[in-house]
């Protein structure tokens, strides 16, 4: 072989090393974007089956309200103290609860121009 032929096959060899040593880095790298891909994966179909099971506590609760035992219509209405709600029956809360009712007879424009408080202020 001539000189200029054997620098040809020169470049030839490390060409073909470099496509080599690209092929194999990449490969390893596909693996591993591949097990992060797998691991992610795996991460949002275990919120998703969190997120599943929630609902159906969620649709439980909704059809137990639905269809309720031997209550009362008037039981229904009253907030009840629950493990769900332990502060259903708090004395703050039913406070709440009476001033939301005094102010759901109040028109928006009352609200706003702060009729509720006037009342209260005046004397009777």
């Amino acid at each position: 072989m001539t000189a200029p032929a054997e620098k040809l096959a020169e470049r030839v060899r490390r060409l073909e090393q470099q496509i080599r040593s690209l092929r194999d880095l990449h490969a390893g790298e596909q693996r591993e974007v591949a097990q992060r891909i797998e691991a992610i994966a795996r991460v949002h179909a275990d919120e998703m089956e969190l997120v599943l099971e929630e609902l159906a506590d969620v649709a439980a609760e909704l059809h137990a309200m639905a269809s309720p035992g031997p209550a009362q219509p008037d039981d229904l209405t009253a907030p009840t103290a629950t493990a769900a709600d332990p502060a259903a029956a708090s004395p703050k809360r039913a406070k709440w609860l009476a001033e939301q009712e005094e102010r759901s007879h109040l028109t928006r424009r009352d609200l706003l121009r702060g009729r509720d408080r006037a009342e209260e202020d005046e004397p009777a």
